[in-house]
């Protein structure tokens, strides 16, 4: 009996202490003013009220941790936060709620005197705060976001930002118009079901790269306005409320590259604008495939830049057009080497055009969309509509002319109709002979055979840096290139020379520049092959890489 008795109580006693080990908890709140770790051995942590990480000091959280925050609460970083996971063993940040749900606590915010992360020329990260391999769920309940940052850019990879009551990210820039400004990182994070965007920048100044990201079921995907420099590449925005949103009033440089972007919808999917007229917005190489707007799918207006390199498919527009573009004054804008194919509009014309000098429609394909118009087109002094392919039956016509009589003629020819019938052509084309108010368009001699359109793309570099075509201080667009290219420059040329090489090094052509900004370079009689572009000006010079095809 007493042998019974004392393997009872020892069952008892083990049962204890198993059941004391499995609800091990370590509430936490208040000032972190110490380097602090957070073990797998003391997890879940329970934030039972804000916590402060003070400035000079770190929190580090190992991988496996499990942080649950009680309702509204948050952490503050003024030091340094090291959260790294792993693949199989990852941080979570959650409620403390038995049901939870979205919004039921705050935020983990960065403030401007936190440690920002540091990476290599290659792109390698160095040190700083970093968010690795983290899942962050039902944050988002103050507003702002589930990460709010004021002049901070911590790294952030591998994490998933769930069920969010406001947007995933919500970032304020400082002050950091310059070449050694930090860069802010989001690489390699899923951002779902937020209530709010899925990213939101306001002012942030930093290089910033968005990439191999996944920002799906969001009220909005991305919004950045201010004064912004960006670049975007190889995500996937699918079933948002709108994709893209920017709104600049200055200098800007936007590159959304190599995403796909697919079943979003709201009034535009992406819609750029700008108060100033010297930023620069490149849409190249992306996928468009089942989006649909209220108003045009693509809008853009008052910007340099190109639409080259992508594949608009099974878009469609209620109200609006697969691609509306205007411009009031002279800036330079290049749509090159596109597919625009079973694309619908409820409206009057698949692409809309209302643009000054110095527009390029190049070496596009139209096929099978439904519209009134395919093109509607309405420009002065002159655009390059070339090499093109308009094969589209249910649309009325393949090109409109918006000109009126008096205003200048439109020379739309070079291109290839679907036919070869000149009777055809002129069928398809509605100006001056369907109209007398209208200036003619005229389309002869045309192509017999369909141009071809390639939309291939070059391949991303490696580390954190615009693709070889852009920099710092100016771009070429389009690149690759196969008649014309132009070049941009951030800074006028007082009195220096634009020089091209090809890869012997044999110098090909030389110009001198003076008081220019930007410089067109006619590529008929160049071979096919790589081009260094060498501008000089006095002490200052510039490289860039130029593919001719």
């Amino acid at each position: 009996m007493k042998n019974l008795l004392h393997k009872l109580r020892t069952t008892i006693v083990l049962v204890f202490i198993i059941s004391q080990s499995a609800y091990t908890q370590t509430p936490v709140n208040g000032y972190i003013s110490s380097n602090t770790i957070w073990n797998q051995a003391a997890s879940p942590y329970i934030v039972t009220g804000n916590i402060l990480v003070s400035y000079g000091y770190r929190l580090t959280i190992d991988a496996g941790v499990v942080v649950k925050f009680d309702r509204d609460c948050a952490i503050q970083v003024d030091g340094e936060m090291i959260a790294v996971g792993t693949e199989l063993n990852r941080i979570t940040f959650t409620s403390n709620q038995t049901s939870p749900l979205a919004g039921d606590w705050a935020k983990i915010q960065f403030s401007d005197s936190s440690t920002d992360a540091v990476f290599d020329t290659s792109g390698n990260y160095l040190s700083g705060s970093i968010l690795k391999f983290c899942d962050i769920q039902y944050a988002g309940g103050l507003g702002y976001g589930a990460f709010h940052n004021i002049g901070a850019y911590p790294y952030f990879n591998n994490c998933k930002i769930l069920d969010c009551e406001s947007s995933g990210f919500y970032i304020i820039g400082g002050d950091l118009n310059s070449s050694s400004s930090p860069l802010s990182v989001i690489d390699s994070c899923c951002i779902r079901n937020c209530q709010d965007y899925g990213i939101y920048s306001h002012y942030n100044e930093a290089r910033m790269f968005i990439q191999h990201d996944t920002i799906e079921n969001c009220k909005g995907g991305l919004q950045f306005s201010g004064l912004d420099q960006r670049a975007y590449f190889q995500n996937y925005i699918a079933s948002n409320y709108g994709a893209i949103t920017c709104r600049f009033s200055s200098t800007f440089l936007i590159k959304i590259s190599e995403n796909n972007f697919e079943n979003n919808e709201g009034d535009n999917i992406i819609s750029h604008s700008s108060s100033g007229f010297s930023g620069n917005f490149y849409v190249d190489c992306n996928r468009f495939i089942n989006n649909h707007s209220t108003s045009d799918l693509y809008k853009a207006s008052h910007a340099h830049g190109s639409i080259s390199s992508n594949v608009f498919d099974g878009n469609e527009s209620t109200y609006g057009s697969i691609v509306g573009l205007s411009n009031d004054v002279s800036v330079h804008f290049m749509i090159t080497n596109n597919i625009f194919r079973n694309n619908r509009t409820s409206n009057v014309s698949c692409l809309s055009f209302n643009l000054s000098p110095n527009f390029i429609f190049e070496s596009n394909s139209l096929l099978n969309n439904e519209a009134l118009y395919a093109v509607r087109l309405r420009n002065f002094g002159g655009t390059n509509f070339r090499n093109n392919n308009f094969d589209n039956p249910n649309s009325t016509y393949e090109l409109y002319n918006m000109n009126a009589y008096g205003e200048d003629n439109i020379d739309a020819s070079n291109n290839y109709w679907g036919s070869i019938n000149a009777q055809h052509i002129d069928t398809v084309i509605y100006d001056f002979f369907d109209n007398a108010n209208l200036s003619v368009a005229s389309f002869t001699p045309f192509l017999t055979s369909a141009a071809i359109v390639d939309t291939s793309c070059n391949s991303i570099p490696s580390g954190f840096d615009f693709p070889q075509a852009a920099g710092p201080e100016g771009v070429i667009f389009p690149n690759p290139a196969m008649s014309y290219c132009k070049i941009q420059l951030t800074k006028m040329i007082v009195d220096g020379s634009l020089e091209v090489f090809d890869i012997l090094g044999n110098k090909v052509l030389y110009e001198h520049m003076r008081f220019q900004s930007t410089f067109d370079i006619n590529l008929q009689k160049f071979i096919a092959g790589l081009y260094i572009v060498k501008i000089t000006d006095g002490q200052r010079s510039l490289n860039l890489k130029l593919v001719v095809r």
